[in-house]
This record gives C-alpha cells, structure tokens and sequence, in this order.
C-alpha cells in the first residue's frame, strides 16, 4: 500500500469551505475552482492525511470500480496545481468517511473559471515590486 496522500499547493493555493461546497483558488494562474460533491469530502479525507490506497480500497468495498474516478478526480486536481503530494499519516479509513464520500452526490464535481484571472493578477493580498511587476514574499 502506498503511503503517499495530498494536500493543497500551498502557498500559492487556498480554499474555502461553503455550505456543502469548496472554492479553491490558484493564487498562481488566478484560477479558482468550484469543487463540489463527493470531491470534497474526498478532499478532506486527503488532507486529514489518509493515504490514497486506505481511500481507494474502502471506497471499493462499497461502490467497484470507484477507484479509477477517484484517481481521474485526484489527476485532475494535480492537472490544475492545486495538489500536491505529501506522506501520509494513516493507512485506514473508517467505513463512516467511505460511505460519506459516496453519499455526498453522484460526482467528484470540479468547475474551473477564470473569470477574476485579472483581478487575481494583481494580487492585491502581496506587495508588487514597482520597478519588475514582481510579488515580493
């Protein structure tokens, strides 16, 4: 079993949780993301440090096959720089977790926009250096 999970690509993304849904922006290509359904929970699974094997294989106990969507879900994410691999802290998850990613809809839902990309590149959360254009760290 591997021992590898996800996290997101920080510093240059960040998500908030509302209602049942996430909104993760990449700070880098002023994308954000609408991620939904049983994507965030998987989500939460991911970052709580549960390796992507425990999930897969316990996802695949109650609904077969579901290991290749949450493999396109999570390739999708990596797509898009918000993931970024990390070890993981656990090789178990719990029947609960499992049953409440499958119950959370009937897709690991993602939209992209890029809608605020101009907006985002101006970055006002960073300092800009006036002479390159640069975000000063």
């Amino acid at each position: 079993m591997t021992a590898t999970t996800f996290e997101f690509a920080t510093p240059n993304v960040v998500a908030e949780k509302f209602q049942e849904g996430l909104v993760v922006l990449n700070l880098e290509s002023g994308k954000y993301f609408d991620v939904g359904e049983r994507l965030v929970p998987l989500i939460d699974a991911l970052i709580s440090g549960t390796s992507v094997d425990a999930i897969k294989d316990g996802l695949e106990a109650i609904d077969a096959g579901i290991s290749v969507e949450v493999d396109e879900a999570i390739q999708k994410m990596i797509s898009f720089d918000l993931l970024q691999e990390k070890p993981a802290t656990s090789l178990e998850i719990s029947k609960e977790q499992c049953e409440a990613i499958i119950s959370a809809g009937n897709s690991f839902f993602i939209e992209g926009h890029d809608d605020l990309a101009e907006l985002i590149a101006a970055d006002p959360i960073h300092d800009i250096d006036p002479v390159t254009g640069r975000i000063v760290r």
